[in-house]
C-alpha cells in the first residue's frame, strides 16, 4: 500500500502545494476548475476527521491526569454495589477492571446509540482543553505551530523508545511480537479452543482488510486531508520534494513498525499472563484505553509508564490536529468564503469554538458510539474516493 498508493499520492500532493502555492481547494482549482470538487471534498474529510480525532485526544487528557493518582484507577477493585434501576453493571464479573473503568467510569456509556443520556462533564472539560490547546498552538498559524512541533514531534519518539524497552522486557512480550509478524502464529489459549483454527492469511481475501490498510497509510502520511498540500505550499519553489517525500515515507513506516512492535509486546504480555488470545482483547480506541492500560497497570512504576504513554498519545493527536487545522485554514485563504479583512487568529478562534460545539455530542453518554460511527464512515471510504480522483 505504501509503494502502490502512499508515496505516489504523497508526491502528487506535495507537487500541487509547491507548484500552485495554495491549499487543497485552490490547488485543484488552478489545475482545472472542474477539479475544485476534489478540494472541497478533501476539506470536508479533514473537518469531520478533526472533530472525532479531538474526541480521542480528550480521552488521552483524562487518562493522563488519572495516571497521576497514587493507584491507577483502572487497577483498583470494581465496586460491588450497583443501582438495580440502572442498566446492568456487573462490575468485574463480566468485565476486566480496565474495561469496567473505561465503559462505566470514564464514558458512563449508555446502552445504545439512540439513548443520548447526559453530558459527562469531566470529559467535556477535557474536550474543551483539547480545542483550547489547538487554538493556542495555531493562533499565529505556521509560525507558532512550527515551533510547537519541535516538542510534540520529538517527545513521542523519546517516549516510544522508553515504552519499547519496557515492553520488550515484560514476560511473554515475544508472544505478542510473533503474533504481530507471523499470521500463522497462535497463542496457547487459541490451541485450547474447539473450533478449527484458520490462518490469519485468510483476511487478505477480505476487501475490508485492504480498506483498513489503505486508510492507515492515508492517516500516517496525512494524505487526502489537505494538510500535505497546505504545508508543501510553504516550500521554496525549487525545493526537492521528491527527496522529502521519500525520506518522510521511510521514517514514517519505520516508526509505525516500531510502534506496532511496542504495542503488541505490551498487549502480548498481558494476553500471555491471562492465558487469553490477542484476538479476544479490545480493538479500536479500546486497544489503548483498555488492553494497553491494563497491561501497563501490572508493570513496575505503572504510574510513570501510564503517564508517559498517554502524554505520547496526546502529543501525537495534537500534532495531527495542527496539520488538519492548518490544511483547512490554508484552503479557506484561497476562497472568498471568509472575508480577508478578518484577522487569521479570529478565524482560527471561531473555527475551534464551532468545532468544540459541534463535537459536544462526543462528550455525552452515547458519545463513544458516535466516535465509532465517525471513525468507520467519515474518512475511510471517502478517502478512497478522493485518492481515486487524485
Amino acid at each position: 500500500m505504501l509503494v502502490i498508493e502512499g508515496i505516489p499520492l504523497f508526491l502528487v500532493e506535495m507537487w500541487i502545494g509547491q507548484k500552485f502555492r495554495a491549499g487543497c481547494i485552490g490547488g485543484f482549482y488552478k489545475i482545472h476548475k472542474a477539479l475544485s470538487g476534489i478540494g472541497f471534498a478533501t476539506w470536508m474529510i479533514g473537518f469531520y476527521t478533526n472533530l472525532y480525532y479531538n474526541a480521542i485526544v480528550m480521552y488521552t487528557i483524562y487518562y493522563f491526569f488519572a495516571s497521576l493518582q497514587k493507584t491507577l484507577p483502572w487497577a483498583a477493585d470494581c465496586p460491588e454495589l450497583v443501582d438495580a434501576m440502572d442498566y446492568p453493571r456487573n462490575c468485574c464479573t463480566t468485565n476486566t477492571k480496565a474495561s469496567y473503568y473505561w465503559y462505566y467510569e470514564v464514558l458512563d456509556i449508555s446502552p445504545d446509540i439512540s439513548t443520548a443520556g447526559s453530558f459527562n462533564w469531566d470529559i467535556t472539560l477535557c474536550l474543551l482543553a483539547a480545542w483550547v490547546t489547538c487554538f493556542l498552538c495555531m493562533v499565529k498559524g505556521i509560525k507558532t505551530s512550527g515551533k510547537v512541533v519541535y516538542v510534540t514531534a520529538v517527545f513521542p519518539f523519546i517516549a516510544l523508545f522508553g515504552l519499547f524497552i519496557m515492553g520488550m522486557t515484560l514476560e511473554g512480550s515475544m508472544e505478542g511480537v510473533k503474533y504481530f509478524f507471523d499470521p500463522t502464529y497462535r497463542f496457547a489459549a487459541d490451541m485450547n479452543k474447539n473450533e478449527t483454527l484458520q490462518s490469519n492469511w485468510r483476511h487478505l481475501y477480505n476487501p475490508y482488510c485492504w480498506l483498513e490498510a489503505a486508510a492507515q497509510i492515508f492517516y500516517s502520511l496525512s494524505l487526502g486531508f489537505g494538510s500535505c498540500i497546505a504545508f508543501s505550499s510553504y516550500n521554496p519553489p525549487k525545493t526537492n520534494f521528491y527527496k522529502q517525500a521519500l525520506g518522510i515515507s521511510v521514517v514514517n513506516s519505520v516508526t509505525s513498525l516500531i510502534a506496532g512492535v511496542t504495542i503488541f509486546a505490551i498487549v502480548g504480555s498481558n494476553a500471555y499472563k491471562n492465558n487469553v488470545s490477542i484476538d479476544d482483547l479490545s480493538t479500536g480506541p479500546g486497544l489503548a484505553f483498555i488492553a494497553v492500560s491494563e497491561a501497563i497497570a501490572s508493570t513496575p512504576a505503572a504510574q510513570l509508564w501510564s503517564a508517559l504513554f498517554f502524554i505520547m498519545l496526546f502529543m501525537l493527536g495534537i500534532d495531527s490536529q495542527f496539520a488538519g487545522i492548518e490544511g483547512m485554514m490554508t484552503a479557506l485563504d484561497d476562497t472568498t468564503l471568509v472575508p480577508k479583512k478578518i484577522p487569521r487568529p479570529v478565524v482560527i478562534a471561531l473555527f475551534c469554538a464551532f468545532s468544540f460545539l459541534f463535537g459536544l455530542p462526543f462528550a455525552m453518554q452515547n458519545g463513544q458510539y458516535l466516535v465509532d460511527l465517525f471513525d468507520n464512515f467519515s474518512a475511510n471510504f471517502p478517502l478512497m474516493m478522493v485518492a481515486f480522483f487524485e
